[in-house]
């Protein structure tokens, strides 16, 4: 796969997407998130790595630095009896992302989504997406819900402590008042945390 470039018009960065290696596998694998974002820690997990490099994941770089990474299709669902229901409509295609813990919550997060959705509109050829959020990450349900992704229900399933709940969005540029996309290179005025 030849390397996918995009710039955000907004920030000015450019982003550099391909498929995940090993070595940014076992890097994503150790991050480390601080509270209230700990859940998303993976500890070093080799089924997680094994995951990354097998599944359809793509790192996110700037100038050569790692610093995200996206999944879709079955990668980016929340597996749940509960949540089947809202994975039917085929004509969605799943979106699942992370950023580095160094640039969350520094302005990135718009731009960082608008690169996932350009680079899954030329790679896929997907026109609506649809993605899954712990309910409790409001910084990143405000980015979403700023590129036009809108709520379509939620489910809760067994966490480590305590159950989780899930927050099922759809990004459909059919919907009135929904966001169009420009080409590559979508609006990012705005650009929100992450």
């Amino acid at each position: 796969m030849e390397q996918y470039q995009f710039t955000d018009p907004h920030t000015g960065v450019v982003y550099q997407v391909d498929p995940v290696s090993e070595a940014e596998a076992a890097a994503i694998a150790d991050w480390e998130y601080d509270p209230p974002y700990t859940m998303y820690n993976l500890r070093g997990s080799p089924l997680a790595i094994l995951e990354f490099i097998t599944g359809p994941y793509f790192s996110a770089k700037w100038d050569g630095r790692l610093i995200g990474f996206y999944c879709y299709g079955q990668a980016a669902r929340v597996k749940h009896r509960d949540s089947d229901r809202y994975y039917k409509d085929t004509t969605f295609l799943d979106i699942g992302l992370g950023m580095h813990p160094d640039v969350c919550g520094k302005g990135y997060g718009l731009g960082f989504l608008n690169c996932g959705l350009a680079f899954g509109r030329a790679h896929f050829g997907a026109a609506r997406f649809r993605l899954t959020a712990v309910s409790s990450n409001a910084r990143a349900i405000k980015v979403y819900q700023r590129a036009g992704f809108r709520e379509i229900g939620r489910f809760e399933r067994k966490g480590l402590v305590e159950p989780m709940e899930f927050v099922v969005m759809t990004l459909d540029p059919a919907r009135e008042g929904a966001w169009q996309p420009q080409g590559d290179r979508p609006d990012c005025s705005g650009a929100d945390h992450l």
